[in-house]
């Protein structure tokens, strides 16, 4: 596919060019970050710089463009010009990613004002959860009804997505669809809400707005959560930064009165109900750790991981925004196949904090 000349959507709307609008629903969030609560494990020696170098939270809010076309999961033209939107994944790096996509063969025209939900990394789960889920919420914070929306969405969306649409009360009726290979999309006017995140931080409205989701599903609002649970990756399938020493870990929590949990295997009302009933989260970095988000404020959440760059601290990210605490048992990690072993002292230490979290 070739890919035009690009703009970046930001200083489109700084020179006030036509066919580009932007609310702001939120400001930027900055400041030094909240150190974790312990650390515990092999710590890296870049820690410091890696961890407290992120700065920032972009502000966040919803773009409106008139007359585009889309193809791909990200590729937006409007005039000649290819659309670059930091806000939503689709910055220059990751659209000239498709720069040797095939030429759609196909056109399809919208008519109606259309949400896109469109970029990168949809079909994984915990950036549909921290990345996508939120832009639908950012539309309900700045005051749509969406239930009476239409939306535009790739064709190859997994359960999980059609799953949270059903929960938000979005009608199958108002989503339409496009092959992403195939199609492309000539949109009258796109709405897109942007992510609530910049790398590994996000804004504060992101624990308001799950705060607010968790309100809707609260069937005991006065019940103190006391549940640990333990987010297992096991069944997952993908190996990337697999945990060799699994089985001992997951014994030795149980041993301290943890429910091992496998998130893949739980309904979408079963997710819910078993992290907004926790109050301590222990699991390894991941998607499926990335529920916490569904937890209350308050909630310890601790995270094991290894010692490479990847995945970062958006973890950290998710519970500042949520108010909630984040910890890190760090694991000796193998720099050719990302696997991570943690220290057995590392998890006596942890034994001895556990009482206190508990308190």
């Amino acid at each position: 596919m070739d890919i035009p000349s690009g703009l970046y959507i930001d200083d489109a709307i700084r020179a006030q060019k036509p066919g580009f609008a932007w609310q702001l629903i939120a400001e930027e969030a900055g400041g030094p970050r909240r150190p974790p609560r312990f650390t515990l494990g092999p710590i890296p020696a870049h820690f410091g710089d890696w961890f407290y170098g992120d700065r920032l939270a972009p502000s966040c809010g919803i773009y409106t463009l008139d007359d585009i076309s889309l193809a791909s999961d990200r590729v937006i033209v409007k005039d000649g010009a290819t659309i670059f939107i930091e806000r939503t994944g689709m910055h220059e790096g990751s659209v000239r990613e498709n720069v040797h996509s095939p030429e759609p063969d196909r056109e399809l025209h919208f008519d109606q004002d259309v949400v896109l939900l469109c970029g990168p990394a949809y079909q994984i789960y915990g950036h549909w959860l921290v990345d996508f889920l939120p832009r639908l919420l950012l539309l309900r914070e700045a005051g749509h009804a969406l239930e009476t929306l239409h939306y535009l969405l790739p064709h190859n969306l997994l359960d999980f997505s059609w799953n949270w649409l059903e929960f938000l009360g979005i009608p199958r009726e108002n989503v339409s669809t496009y092959d992403v290979v195939r199609d492309r999309c000539h949109i009258k006017r796109a709405i897109i809400p942007t992510c609530i995140r910049g790398n590994s931080r996000a804004t504060p409205i992101l624990g308001q707005m799950f705060q607010k989701l968790r309100g809707d599903t609260e069937s005991n609002a006065a019940q103190t959560p006391k549940r640990k649970i333990f987010v297992s990756r096991a069944l997952w399938g993908n190996t990337t930064r697999q945990l060799i020493n699994q089985e001992d870990v997951e014994n030795f929590v149980k041993e301290l009165g943890f429910d091992v949990i496998y998130p893949e295997r739980l309904s979408l009302a079963e997710q819910i109900e078993t992290f907004s009933t926790a109050s301590i989260i222990m699991g390894e970095y991941g998607s499926g750790l990335h529920n916490s988000v569904l937890a209350p404020a308050g909630a310890e959440i601790i995270t094991l991981r290894g010692t490479m760059g990847h995945p970062g601290f958006l973890q950290s990210g998710l519970c500042d925004a949520s108010d909630q605490e984040c910890s890190y048992i760090f694991g000796n990690q193998d720099e050719n196949s990302g696997a991570f072993t943690i220290r057995h002292e590392d998890l006596d230490l942890f034994r001895y904090f556990l009482s206190y979290l508990e308190k």
